[in-house]
């Protein structure tokens, strides 16, 4: 009888540590910034639980097909190949595959893990939006700190012709870049549209649109390209190919979205700024404007592939080749024009060789093709490529920790939705 007990509390136990454990790696990922301890014990903890849970159930059950794994074994096997193509030092392939490899272990707990049902689904999906909305409320606060009240003074450097728009930059709570931020917003409204039409509950119904709406306000506030461009493109989009509301409702939010915009011009000076100095940045000539900066970037990467089309630069000596590299062919720069191409292909190729992009292309993308791709997956995708494209999201810690998470669990996901074609989450 106390054995029978003991085992049962220790079988609840360890499904509610397997069940929290993602909850906890997608509140926590955002604190990798400055140390990976906690999403790394999360994600130990929930291995350790649903190991257990298989053992006191003797049976063991897996969530995914096996299939998954190319993408993450194949992930880690990728810089590691890099590495050892470039002879890099024994620290940078111990520090790259330590950092790379939590990508594996995320893949391992949603494949073992206890099986997740529709509310738990949509409470690892809450814990992200939430915990977005929390850094959200903190970023609004310094906003309003130093956008409104001191108007920019303490980050204003006539040198440098700082705007309104470059504030965000560095108010950001985490020190999360604000192109990154804007991308978690756009991922929180896409989650939140996917409980919204999932959940039957009406307080969780009105609290999605709220936070939606909220997160879209906020994007704005951001004043990123990449965040604006994934929104708007993402909405026209949906409204393309929704068939289920009218011309009329269609025509209403497209109307929504365009007064959003116009009092965004008139009344955010972040928005208003990101827009006057994306008109000018290419007439000016001024290197470190935004534009300007990234194109010239693309250049210089482009530059760097065709003399290292194979083998690429070395990963472990990237910042001393590129000031190396700038100082050579560019000499009447100064060191802050110098810019890394911010185009994470591109960085790669100029990294690795175009052969090991190649593969990192397959493999980041293969998980499209082992599961059928839906709404959820695919818009997830779309912020991570458009991010990819103007940017170097694997170069950030906590954003690759989001993306080495959700990527296998949305996979995850689609294994639990009865796919509708005529449902917006199959096109």
């Amino acid at each position: 009888m106390i054995l029978h007990l003991v085992k049962h509390f220790a079988l609840k136990l360890a499904n509610f540590l397997a069940l929290l454990s993602p909850i906890t790696i997608v509140c926590s990922n955002f604190s990798a910034t400055y140390h990976i301890a906690i999403p790394n014990i999360a994600l130990a903890t929930g291995i350790a639980a649903s190991i257990l849970v298989m053992i006191l159930n003797k049976e063991v059950k897996f969530n995914l097909s096996p299939k998954i794994f190319i993408f993450s074994i194949g992930f880690v096997a990728i810089y590691f190949i890099a590495c050892i193509i470039n002879n890099e030092t024994s620290n940078t392939i111990i520090d790259q595959i330590r950092y790379r490899s939590i990508i594996i272990g995320y893949t391992i707990l949603i494949f073992i893990m206890p099986k997740l049902n529709a509310n738990q689904i949509r409470m690892v999906l809450w814990a992200f939006a939430l915990t977005v909305f929390i850094l959200e409320i903190v970023f609004c606060r310094n906003y309003y700190i130093y956008a409104i009240l001191e108007k920019g003074k303490s980050f204003y450097n006539p040198e440098w012709r700082f705007s309104m728009d470059r504030i965000t930059m560095y108010i950001s709570p985490f020190k999360i870049l604000n192109h990154a931020f804007s991308i978690y917003a756009f991922m929180s409204i896409g989650f939140l549209y996917y409980v919204y039409q999932t959940t039957n509950i009406k307080i969780e119904k009105i609290a999605s649109i709220f936070f939606i709406t909220i997160s879209i306000i906020f994007i704005h506030f951001m004043g990123s390209r990449i965040g604006l461009f994934c929104l708007y493109s993402t909405s026209i989009y949906m409204l393309y190919k929704t068939n289920s509301i009218s011309i009329t409702y269609k025509l209403t939010i497209l109307g929504l979205m365009i007064l959003i915009a116009v009092a965004s011009f008139e009344y955010v000076p972040t928005f208003r700024d990101k827009i006057l100095r994306t008109s000018s940045e290419f007439n000016d000539g001024v290197l470190y404007n935004g534009a300007a900066n990234r194109m010239f970037s693309y250049k210089v990467g482009i530059d760097i592939v065709r003399e290292h089309f194979w083998k690429g630069v070395s990963l472990g000596k990237t910042n001393s080749f590129f000031v190396e590299y700038y100082k050579l062919h560019y000499p009447n720069l100064k060191e802050y024009d110098y810019a890394r191409p911010h185009n994470q292909f591109l960085f790669n190729a100029a990294l690795w060789g175009v052969p090991l992009t190649i593969l990192f292309i397959i493999i980041m993308y293969c998980p499209l093709f082992i599961s059928k791709i839906s709404f959820l997956l695919g818009s997830f995708y779309y912020g991570i490529t458009i991010y990819m494209l103007f940017d170097m999201p694997f170069s950030l810690r906590e954003c690759f920790f989001v993306i080495a998470f959700f990527i296998p669990f949305l996979v995850y996901i689609q294994t639990q939705i009865k796919i509708n074609r005529n449902n917006i989450f199959s096109q």
